[in-house]
């Protein structure tokens, strides 16, 4: 490898530039799920509310509301996991990126689905929701950029060596 080729990877090398944004990004995609989880009370409490008017709605959204809970656990988990991976420099954090991201992609979709399905199936205004659509096409946005910066990142495969 030539001087120049080793100083141009000792450059790349670290939790830098966008591999930091990547980072607090996710510190801040914690705090966000941290902070909807203390909601989640209130929401069952209302759905409850309705139990006698619309029985099959309040039965459908319990475990929608249960496979959102469970949903933001999985994703405060798991990106605690991949920002130390990231800060420890292993390169198994390049996976663990990738499937993070994938998975909440496919996570806020199936949500959206989910309940888009009740609300269609109980004749609720589908408008109600819509800001879950808008969910998934951030979401979607989100793995449009990261993942291919996490398989064609320079720095990535310089840092995440371990």
């Amino acid at each position: 490898m030539s001087e120049k080729s080793k100083e141009s990877t000792k450059n790349l090398n670290g939790v830098k530039g966008w591999l930091a944004l990547f980072i607090v990004a996710m510190g801040i995609g914690i705090i966000v799920n941290l902070l909807s989880l203390t909601e989640y009370s209130g929401a069952f409490a209302d759905i409850k509310s309705i139990q006698s008017e619309m029985p099959e709605f309040v039965n459908a959204m319990i475990p929608a509301l249960w496979f959102e809970v469970i949903q933001n656990i999985i994703l405060i988990a798991s990106a605690a996991a991949v920002i130390t991976l990231i800060i420890m420099r292993k390169s198994v954090a390049k996976i663990g990126a990738i499937a993070l991201i994938s998975g909440a992609f496919i996570f806020v979709l199936a949500d959206y689905i989910w309940v888009a399905l009740i609300f269609s199936q109980n004749n609720l205004d589908l408008g109600l929701i819509e800001s879950s659509g808008s969910d998934v096409v951030r979401s979607l946005i989100t793995a449009a950029i990261w993942i291919p910066y996490f398989t064609a990142s320079k720095r990535v495969k310089a840092t995440l060596v371990k």
